[in-house]
């Protein structure tokens, strides 16, 4: 299933406010950042369907598209 806008978001709100209540350190409080957003990324990843066209002797795809 694919993410929607609000579920990004409140998946980096929620890293973000765990940074703020649980954290000191600067560099620990962007680990959890970058967390978050990797998390993102890699259900993105996961979830595309890429879709065009390759010609028959195996070139390159051409009018491709994610989705």
């Amino acid at each position: 299933m694919p993410l929607t806008e609000n579920q990004v978001k409140a998946n980096i709100k929620a890293k973000l406010q765990q940074a703020r209540n649980n954290i000191t350190s600067a560099d620990e409080s962007l680990d959890f950042l970058v967390e978050a957003i990797y998390e993102v990324v890699k259900s993105l990843l996961q979830d595309a369907t890429v879709t065009g066209i390759c010609p028959p002797n195996g070139g390159i795809l051409t009018q491709g598209k994610i989705t």
